[in-house]
């Protein structure tokens, strides 16, 4: 689904106060009006109980640079992190990762019983790193970079 089709329409007291928090904290640290536009943008939305679908970028990008930086745990509290991640994977890039991690455990499930003969972990380009494992049976690729990690091969009856 297109980011532009998303809408978060009911957020709950608790979710609201934590994203305004978390979006305050977010666009104090921004330096020209113009960059803190769309996060007014969305704090309108937020403050009325949803996120509509022109600003569900701006969502994901607060929720993402929160998370990643430990901020919501730091400031708020591991219940306060659960929840903005809960809102995060109901994202339409949340829901992504979430996809890409479930192919890859699948990948993954076709080693079960089977003797491991090589693994290895490489750079690939700056921020990304490739895993090889390598069975008697098959061989499975993976990327691993900031934005969670994907499929990049699966060979079987090698």
């Amino acid at each position: 689904m297109p980011e532009t089709e998303f809408e978060l329409t009911r957020l709950d007291e608790q979710e609201r106060e934590l994203l305004l928090e978390a979006l305050d904290a977010f666009t104090s640290s921004l330096a020209d009006t113009e960059s803190k536009l769309p996060y007014l943008a969305l704090r309108r939305d937020i403050e009325e109980g949803g996120v509509s679908p022109v600003n569900v970028p701006c969502l994901e990008n607060l929720l993402e640079l929160t998370l990643q930086s430990g901020r919501a745990r730091r400031r708020q509290s591991p219940q306060a992190e659960k929840r903005l991640l809960r809102l995060f994977h109901g994202t339409p890039r949340g829901g992504a990762v979430k996809q890409a991690v479930r192919e890859t455990n699948e990948a993954l499930a076709s080693l079960k019983g089977q003797v491991l003969d090589t693994v290895s972990f490489t750079p690939n380009t700056p921020g990304a790193y490739r895993l090889l494992i390598d069975t008697d049976a098959c061989r499975i690729d993976l990327e691993i970079t900031r934005q969670g990690v994907s499929v990049k091969g699966v060979e079987i009856g090698i």
